[in-house]
């Protein structure tokens, strides 16, 4: 039997960079889906204007 892996980062970024953040997240966990598939599920909270936690 194989265990999930869960994987969390916290990192800030500039809030004039929410987009392209944005859009670097998505091409990195299709990659990730291509690749391994997975993951299976992925949440990414804003904690506040530049610290972001993705889960």
């Amino acid at each position: 039997m194989s265990l999930p892996t869960l994987l969390t980062t916290r990192f800030t970024a500039d809030p004039a960079a929410t987009e392209k953040v944005l859009a670097a997240r998505a091409a990195l966990i299709a990659v990730l889906r291509a690749k391994i598939s997975g993951p299976s599920e992925a949440k990414l909270i804003r904690i506040d204007e530049r610290t972001w936690v993705d889960i």
